[in-house]
């Protein structure tokens, strides 16, 4: 046995540690039964605590509910509060019965014996008192008789807070009793394993240098033998690995010779990889260069021919063609007649080519070539089709290049490599539709200003005109010069002021000046004369400076026509005041971007960063267009709106559940005290008021802070504020804060963009929902929004009266629907709620000064911060430490942080929400709460 053993030197290790493995395992059984039993008998003793505590709420709940019942037939005399009465006594005695039964040291037999008496003599007097007097219509019950009974009963709910308390000391020194169990058994552990790792180690030493040591010998016979030395080894005689290592060795020294041969021929396989990796080099600049071509091509169809140039190059094939369906049906061939072109064009979807779009993966089809194909060859040949997708940045099918080639199959290389210079290739492709589409937008954008019913020029810091629209070009009449030109300042003030009466054509020439030498007139605006062929108009120009990085650009001078009456005249100021504003700059970023990427090679990652960049500018244009229609549509008449019921809390939460992400400094409050929040809307445009309303909050809030929404009923109204802590708003400037293109000026205001249409929208839209809005500020301290839409319950609303209490619960929810369920049904149980998806932005509402009666916390509420840590931040607040928490979750039971945090019961999503009120109920009413962490269970 023994030579079999050392035979092999994987069994000596084998054996040596199946022997340590017994050791160590003997010793941990012995440690793990000590430990096991101790803790055993302590969670055996908590177990039945439990118990008791529980028999124990269940016989003062059940007593106080019998004294109640007894009081309501004393006073109603109503046979079903007798029968419930009985009932409730019949409850009584199956928990005391229960209790009785109870094996428990801790027991109180005294107590559960004056229980007992009190059963009787309530049932065999007190009830049959109150019975006789009923039949006999009159009489009056013992006073003693009656004292005595509620004196008792007072007796036993006394004791039964006594019980409570001896229960709580014990279960505190069972809790001193497994901790120090646990540090014991720990050291126990710990020691244990100490000397399991010394002897392991003593052990792995040896056994190493018994490994590693006959190792060192033949490395030192290797180099005598690398120097032509005879070698003798030592170990040659070993029965196991070691020794066959040995003699292998000597006869390995002896054919090194004959393996001259073998190093030979590897050495020409290396050098028939060099001609390979020649191969590749030439292939990869052919790559390059296809890259290269790519990035000068400015036109689709261009870029198509030059993909499948390159591609001759790279992969040869006999025939080819690109087809891209978006944005616009194009093709480039090489090889192909025009039929057969138009012919796969308008049958694409009946060739195998469709394969690729539900694969999204190279295609390739082998077919039987005809005559034609076969060429010189008097061999039949095969004949392989290769279909490649071409996918868009957002991965859409935007194109498929087909290609063929006779006698060889395109290999998974290849197909490799054309997809991924396809995939190079899209980039320049989206490349040119975004630059046709920048020069789509500008046109769009030069059709916006040209339509714009004042002229409008722009002239540099040297005075010289580099742009104008029509409408200038109008006023100007025939001055106007070629915009490519940039005539002189004298050149375009000279035509101008020739149309300009004479009177006003020294004062507008000195503004222009003004302007010209970097300086910005006394004079706001000036107004001159132009006479028409029939008629003199009157006409208005300001300038505007533009200035970037500090440094001046230039001017914009907005030619303004006064002719017509005044209130239009105003509107048009407006408009031309946005379109200076707000347009420019937009609209500077997205052609100097553009200019950049046509004029310049740039890196991907810069030339994404630029696109991105013009999307966000193209947006911002977007929105204010938008802007523009939506107003323009309901002051006509034509907006229409899809009503129907909605629910006003729900959509609410929504908007600030979507908004609330994006803003890190900012704290979102929902305070819901809505008794119905149903109403009659157009839900998109409830949430376009609401996301208009909460985005000026957070706008004019550049330090941060609160923004609080609160819901509530008004009569037969359904009530909505926002309120912020930012900048507030003059006094002077409320009455015009609703209407069209107003902003309210100040220095802390300069860098906030808007439009002034926003409130204009809000207001016109809630106005066509028959409701109103409001506003109250005061600047520096905030501003808050109200407005009022009718309740679909308003007769109910009205004939409701609202609960003195002023209790708030705080529901820290991440599940919005749930959220609004318990929401719901704490408003109906009369409290107020507070509303949280985060518990960051809890805390921080906490810090500001909200004060909860009570908080219901989910346990899962994301990577941030879960329920457990939220309690442990409120329970370490001098303050909050007191006030009674509801936990509910839809994990398993965690048995670790229930006994860190005395939690009693688990409750696991869902449960009724009623259960959640009645425990609400249950907690506020107690006189001395203790920050009582409380989690229903089911049979609650």
């Amino acid at each position: 046995m023994i030579n079999y053993i050392l035979e092999k030197a994987h069994r000596s290790f084998l054996l040596i540690f199946v022997c340590l493995l017994l050791l160590m395992g003997i010793g941990a059984v012995i440690q793990l039964n000590h430990i096991s039993s101790e803790q055993e008998d302590i969670r055996n003793q908590s177990v039945e605590l439990r118990e008791l505590d529980g028999l124990l709420f269940d016989l003062e709940t059940t007593l106080q509910q019998v004294v109640i019942q007894g009081r309501g037939y004393y006073i109603y005399q109503e046979e079903a509060i007798l029968e419930n009465l009985n009932t409730e006594i019949t409850e009584l005695e199956s928990i005391l019965a229960d209790y009785q039964a109870l094996d428990s040291t801790r027991k109180n037999e005294e107590f559960g014996q004056a229980i007992d008496a009190f059963i009787t003599r309530y049932s065999e007097e007190w009830i049959p008192q109150v019975t006789a007097q009923i039949e006999n219509g009159g009489g009056e019950i013992s006073a003693v008789t009656s004292g005595e009974i509620n004196d008792q009963a007072n007796r036993i709910i006394d004791q039964t807070t006594e019980e409570y308390t001896a229960i709580e000391s014990e279960r505190a020194a069972i809790n001193d009793d497994y901790f120090a169990s646990t540090i014991q058994a720990n050291n126990s552990i710990l020691l244990y394993f100490v000397l399991i790792l010394l002897v392991l180690g003593v052990s792995v030493w040896t056994l190493l240098y018994w490994l590693t040591k006959p190792l060192q010998d033949l490395e030192e016979a290797a180099d005598k033998i690398e120097t032509g030395e005879d070698v003798e080894l030592k170990y040659t005689k070993r029965k196991d690995e070691m020794g066959a290592l040995s003699r292998t060795f000597s006869q390995m020294a002896a054919s090194i010779q004959n393996n001259q041969e073998m190093l030979t021929d590897r050495n020409e396989e290396l050098e028939s990889q060099q001609e390979e990796l020649e191969l590749q080099r030439e292939r990869l600049h052919q790559m390059n260069e296809f890259n290269s071509s790519l990035s000068a091509v400015s036109e689709k169809n261009e870029l198509l021919q030059t993909i499948l140039v390159h591609f001759q190059e790279l992969f040869p094939f006999e025939k080819a063609m690109i087809l891209t369906m978006q944005p616009e049906w194009m093709t480039a061939s090489l090889g192909m007649s025009d039929a057969r072109v138009k012919w796969l064009t308008e049958h694409i979807e009946e060739t195998p080519a469709m394969i690729t779009y539900e694969t999204k993966a190279p295609h390739m089809v082998k077919v039987q070539a005809d005559a034609s194909e076969q060429g010189l060859s008097e061999e039949s040949r095969d004949m392989y089709e290769l279909y490649m997708p071409i996918f868009s940045e957002g991965e859409h099918l935007i194109g498929i290049c087909c290609m063929y080639r006779i006698g060889r199959p395109f290999s998974q290389e290849e197909q490799h490599a054309m997809f991924g210079l396809l995939s190079q290739s899209k980039i320049s492709f989206e490349r040119i539709i975004l630059h046709e589409t920048t020069e789509k937008d500008s046109a769009l954008y030069q059709a916006i200003i040209n339509n714009v019913n004042e002229g409008i020029q722009f002239i540099d810091a040297k005075g010289r005109m580099i742009h104008s629209n029509s409408k200038m070009d109008q006023i100007a009449g025939k001055c106007a010069l070629k915009k490519s030109q940039k005539p002189s300042f004298e050149r375009w003030t000279s035509g101008l002021l020739s149309h300009v009466d004479e009177k006003d054509r020294s004062m507008l020439e000195a503004y222009f000046y003004s302007y010209r030498e970097g300086e910005k007139p006394n004079i706001e605006k000036v107004y001159y004369h132009v006479h028409d062929e029939e008629e003199v108009r009157v006409y208005e120009v300001y300038g505007e400076q533009l200035f970037s990085d500090g440094e001046l650009q230039g001017t914009i001078f907005v030619h303004r026509d006064h002719t017509r009456n005044y209130e239009l005249d105003k509107m048009k100021s407006d408009l031309v005041s946005t379109v200076s504003h707000e347009l420019r700059t937009p609209l500077s970023s997205i052609l100097g971007f553009a200019e950049l990427m046509l004029m310049k090679e740039l890196k991907p990652e810069k030339q994404r960063k630029y696109i991105e960049t013009i999307h966000k500018e193209g947006n911002r244009l977007t929105h204010l267009i938008n802007d523009f229609l939506d107003l323009q549509r309901m002051e006509s008449g034509k907006e229409s709106y899809e009503k129907e019921r909605v629910d006003a809390a729900e959509i609410i939460m929504n908007v600030v559940h979507t908004m609330e992400p994006g803003q890190p400094n900012h704290s979102f409050i929902i305070e819901d005290k809505l008794q119905s929040g149903k109403i009659f809307a157009d839900e998109d445009k409830l949430v376009q008021v609401m996301t208009n309303l909460i985005s000026n909050a957070v706008k004019f809030s550049p330090n941060g802070g609160n923004i609080t929404i609160s819901m509530q009923n008004s009569q037969d109204n359904v009530m909505v504020s926002v309120t912020d802590q930012g900048l507030g708003i003059p006094e002077k400037e409320l009455p015009k804060l609703f209407s069209k293109f107003h902003r309210v000026e100040g220095e802390k205001r300069q860098k906030i963009r808007g439009t002034g249409l926003g409130l204009a929208v809000c207001k016109k839209i809630l106005e066509d929902h028959n409701g109103r809005i409001m506003v109250t500020s005061e600047e520096g301290k905030g501003s808050t929004f109200t407005f009022y839409l009718p309740a679909l319950d308003g007769e109910e609303l009205l004939q409701y009266t609202q609960s003195d209490s002023t209790l708030t619960a705080l529901v820290l929810e991440d599940d919005r629907s749930l959220g609004l369920l318990l929401s719901e049904e704490l408003r109906h149980a009369k409290y107020e709620v507070a509303f949280h998806f985060n518990p960051t932005a809890a805390l921080a509402a906490i810090d500001s000064g909200l004060k909860p009666d009570i908080f219901i916390v989910d346990v899962m509420l994301g990577d941030e911060m879960d329920g457990w840590t939220f309690i442990q931040h409120i329970k370490a607040r001098e303050e909050l430490k007191n006030i009674p928490i509801i936990v509910s979750s839809a994990l398993n039971e965690d048995t670790e942080k229930m006994q860190e945090l005395e939690v009693h019961h688990y409750l696991t999503k869902p449960y009724p929400p009623q259960k959640l009120s009645q425990q609400v109920r249950y907690l506020l009413k107690k006189t001395n709460p203790s920050g009582e962490i409380y989690v229903p269970s089911v049979k609650e």
